[in-house]
């Protein structure tokens, strides 16, 4: 089910952020025919181990709804011991904001051998996408249907670890569309690189591993691809506001501009004309995100009431 609020689109159980209609999007299905090339991103799997492509007869792999290609932790065999393998998905610097889902399934002795998405920005280091960078629905890493930061194997990585309960589709968001957080390595995010790697310890186990299908990328229309100009923020005081009123600027030609409030899941709040008072005192404490629109330049920001 979908959520439609102030021309956002979320679904209801997601952490993942959606506006407008999608741009553009494509899929690797590791179908014979299907390249690895696409002007959105590539798959490297020079150096990629035990990750192989093709078709599988291991138990776990092997159902009914098995694709008839994926990539996957051996074709054949199970996955073996000391296991650090992995592949890479290279996003192209013009496809801003990627939103990626894919399918997978995974059998794995818990906590011990798993795998985990990484991603890498501007040649940084490899970070998982549940690390510094990940956020709850706002600005940065978003995730769902993913593994927590509880789900960690000996090493101490977050990962996908035990056995799933059949196929599942998990997705990523980098965004950085209005960058609040702004702070190098999160933002913004350039040669972005996303890594699945998979390890195993010393211990023999007659596991299938983990197996992946369908990786989409995704690119929606954001309020930074509009023609505006982003004046930048407003100086909004007190900030944070233990009342719940902030005193907005004065701003010439304030009748030509636009006022709204959303909440950081994208509910409009408030929306009307310019005003230098803008009062919350009613709405719960958290982070509140202001826009300024006069058609020709937009000032946005944040405003937090406090406890």
């Amino acid at each position: 089910m979908m959520i439609a609020l102030c021309g956002i689109a979320l679904p209801a159980s997601s952490q993942i952020w959606v506006w407008g209609p999608l741009i553009t999007s494509s899929v690797f299905t590791f179908e014979t025919a299907d390249s690895l090339h696409k002007a959105q991103g590539t798959l490297d799997t020079a150096n990629s181990g035990i990750w192989k492509i093709g078709s599988t007869v291991k138990p776990f792999f092997a159902s009914p709804d098995t694709p008839s290609r994926a990539i996957m932790t051996r074709l054949d065999s199970a996955y073996g011991v000391n296991a650090n393998t992995s592949f890479i998905l290279n996003i192209a610097n013009s496809f801003m904001n990627p939103v990626i889902t894919f399918k997978h399934k995974f059998q794995t002795t818990a906590g011990k051998d798993g795998g985990m998405v990484e991603f890498s920005a501007n040649g940084g280091a490899w970070q998982n996408v549940l690390g510094d960078c990940h956020t709850i629905a706002s600005f940065g890493v978003n995730t769902d249907s993913f593994y927590t930061a509880q789900d960690t194997l000996a090493s101490g990585d977050a990962a996908f670890s035990g056995t799933s309960n059949g196929w599942v589709t998990s997705t990523m968001q980098f965004l950085w569309a209005v960058p609040l957080r702004g702070t190098s390595p999160c933002m913004p995010l350039n040669n972005l690189r996303i890594r699945f790697r998979f390890l195993s310890d010393s211990v023999a186990e007659n596991l299938d591993g983990w197996m992946i299908d369908s990786i989409q990328l995704k690119q929606y229309e954001y309020p930074g691809a509009i023609d505006e100009v982003i004046v930048g923020k407003l100086n909004v005081l007190p900030n944070p506001s233990h009342t719940g009123l902030f005193q907005f600027p004065e701003l010439p030609f304030a009748a030509n501009n636009a006022l709204s409030i959303t909440t950081v899941t994208g509910q409009l709040i408030q929306t009307g004309a310019y005003k230098r008072t803008v009062d919350l005192s009613m709405q719960p404490a958290g982070i509140y995100f202001y826009q300024v629109n006069n058609g020709n330049n937009r000032y946005r920001g944040k405003i937090v009431k406090s406890e």
